[in-house]
């Protein structure tokens, strides 16, 4: 086997693991953003403050980590193209209001 063959073999096999990595946290991603919205109905739903206060923090973490896969699918080139684009720019607005929320709530 030449040095370039098992490189190459390498390689191949370092993307797929890659691959099956970053498909595997997509999927947890996915799962988080489905989670933080029924947070965010639990955090209207509070019986007081410190309830709401509580549940809008786990929103807010919950989101940034939505934010988070998202940003791995991009740079790791697994998905590209307008929609993924979209979906970062709206879950950075999330985060966004989801901060403003949990701070103005103190």
């Amino acid at each position: 086997m030449r040095k370039w063959e098992c490189g190459m073999r390498k390689w191949e096999c370092g993307m797929r693991n890659r691959v099956e990595w970053v498909s595997r946290n997509a999927e947890v991603g996915m799962r988080n953003r489905i989670e933080f919205g029924a947070n965010y109905r639990e955090a209207n739903r509070a019986r007081s403050k410190a309830e709401f206060r509580a549940k809008i923090g786990i929103v807010e973490q919950e989101s940034d980590e939505s934010l988070y896969w998202l940003e791995i699918l991009k740079e790791s080139g697994i998905a590209k193209g307008e929609i993924l684009e979209e979906l970062l720019v709206e879950a950075d607005e999330l985060v966004a209001i989801f901060t403003t929320i949990g701070r103005k709530s103190k």
